[in-house]
């Protein structure tokens, strides 16, 4: 999916919509997180706090904007990171 987005921001919002779909089958409330509050949940339980302090913001609003002025390769890096946390956590 993320190879199928071209530009920047297709590849954020390729990204944000795995990490829900991982959510989702982590914690099904995990769906109705936005903001603020769907970084946190992204943070899980890590002190450095990676999304909502550090690359990984861009996944907040970065799928939506037209142009991506960051270097987005951290922040799909922690995306991917996470995705695959949540994966393995819900086979467990």
């Amino acid at each position: 999916m993320l190879d199928a987005a071209c530009d920047a921001p297709g590849k954020l919002a390729a990204a944000s919509l795995l990490l829900r779909r991982a959510a989702k089958a982590r914690d099904p409330t995990a769906v109705s997180f936005a903001g603020e509050a769907w970084l946190r949940f992204l943070d899980g339980d890590d002190p450095a706090q990676p999304f909502s302090t550090g690359a990984g913001k861009l996944l907040r609003d970065g799928g939506f904007r037209r142009e991506v002025a960051e270097d987005v390769a951290p922040a799909l890096l922690l995306a991917r990171q996470r995705f695959v946390a949540l994966l393995e956590r819900d086979h467990a």
